[in-house]
């Protein structure tokens, strides 16, 4: 648009001229003063506001505030505010604010803030306050589990190395929490999955919570502890980045990269989770670890124990042991984590005992409030014995505990 000249209802005047008109209005004129011309302007109101300010009150209307500003409000309006701002507030609106930048505010809109940037607001349907269609939501994605073999394993046994659950619409995007539940004897990756219906107590676990169930045994299913070539220094977490490597939406991230880790061990499953708490990888993220009647090597925990005894005091990390066959050795360890928190200036009373109640179950309530927990367990279910039957009978609530520990902010 053109600022030198301009058109009002067929009569012309040229703004040079105006201008060159000034130093005579301001002669003649106090600050506020309003003159109506004739001939060449009919009906344009000239007010001198500011150091020499022109605003033609009619369909056009020009007005230069401060030492060069002109608004041409009407039809199409032209601004200089500043050294040299043009803006045209109509149909297509332009400002130029600062040195040269330019705004279109009307149909498309063009905004150059600065030297040289300009910005486009090319949806006239927006500009005009009309919404916007909103962005198509995620598709739902349903929950699955597959199965993986593995280069870093415990042996060539011909089973599967791993086995892996991705929750309903899992966004690797999000933090990613990670479960590891380490089986007992008898038991493989897959058939503890299936049992003790993993999956499915894996619905009331925080949000973006992934499980992996490695296969420790060197022999799956055996009555033996041997872990084979997973009982290397480091194997565990060269075991976790492979299977971190080959899940989707984990592919080229790292344990580091983990929000938390969480161990679950029944049973035998203490012997890998013993290599994995003071691994030097996968140790720093373990946020919780619950014991299955899994404290059959007891002292074993005592290391990581003290390491983390203010956490677990605290709440920050938790330590769950939920026993029957081993009675003794989890009553010990009650005994030496009490202690421990004694030598450190902690409450003995911070953990939480129930030795006499053991036919009823723990409430999640119990494990969202509780950093360390001792319970025993006489429940049985679907023919299992008590040992048999903690982790149907347990894993969930340990989960839904921890997403009420989440939602706590612990």
């Amino acid at each position: 648009m053109d600022s030198g000249n301009k058109s009002a209802n067929n009569d012309t005047f040229n703004t040079r001229e105006l201008y060159r008109d000034l130093p005579t209005l301001n002669q003649t004129n106090r600050a506020n003063e309003d003159l109506t011309r004739e001939g060449n302007l009919p009906n344009i109101k000239i007010a001198e506001a500011g150091r020499h300010t022109l605003s033609p009150a009619w369909r056009d209307s020009v007005t230069d505030n401060g030492r060069g500003s002109i608004t041409d409000t009407g039809r199409g309006s032209i601004t200089d505010n500043g050294r040299g701002s043009i803006t045209d507030t109509g149909r297509g609106s332009i400002t130029d604010n600062g040195r040269g930048s330019i705004t279109d505010t009307g149909r498309g809109s063009i905004t150059d803030n600065g030297r040289g940037s300009i910005s486009e607001r090319s949806n006239p349907v927006s500009d005009r306050g009309i919404e916007r269609p909103k962005p198509a939501e995620k598709p739902d994605v349903p929950a699955r589990a597959f199965t993986m073999d593995l280069k870093n394993h415990a042996a060539n046994h011909g089973k599967p190395d791993a086995l892996v659950y991705l929750p309903r619409n899992f966004d690797p995007e999000k933090p990613i929490n990670l479960v590891i539940y380490n089986h007992g004897w008898r038991s493989t990756a897959t058939s503890s999955y299936k049992n003790e219906r993993l999956g499915e107590q894996m619905s009331g676990a925080p949000p973006n919570t992934v499980l992996v169930i490695p296969e420790w045994q060197r022999s799956p299913g055996a009555e033996n502890g041997d872990q084979g070539a997973l009982a290397g220094q480091g194997k565990y977490a060269a075991m976790l980045q492979e299977i971190m490597n080959k899940t989707p939406g984990l592919k080229g991230k790292n344990i580091s990269d983990l929000e938390s880790i969480n161990i679950v061990s029944h049973s035998a499953g203490y012997n890998p989770t013993t290599k994995m708490i003071y691994d030097p990888t996968i140790g720093p993220k373990v946020k919780s670890l619950t014991m299955l009647d899994s404290a059959y090597n007891g002292p074993a925990l005592n290391g990581w124990l003290a390491k983390n005894a203010r956490e677990l005091a605290s709440g920050e990390k938790q330590f769950i042991n939920i026993f029957n066959d081993t009675t003794k050795e989890s009553l010990a360890q009650a005994k030496f984590v009490k202690e421990t928190l004694g030598k450190a200036g902690l409450s003995p009373a911070l953990v939480q005992e129930d030795y006499k109640n053991g036919k009823r179950p723990i409430s999640k309530e119990t494990v969202g409030a509780n950093g360390i927990i001792f319970k025993r367990s006489d429940l049985t279910t679907g023919g299992s014995g008590a040992h048999g039957a903690m982790p149907k009978l347990f894993f969930s609530t340990v989960l839904e505990g921890a997403n009420l520990r989440r939602q706590r902010g612990r």
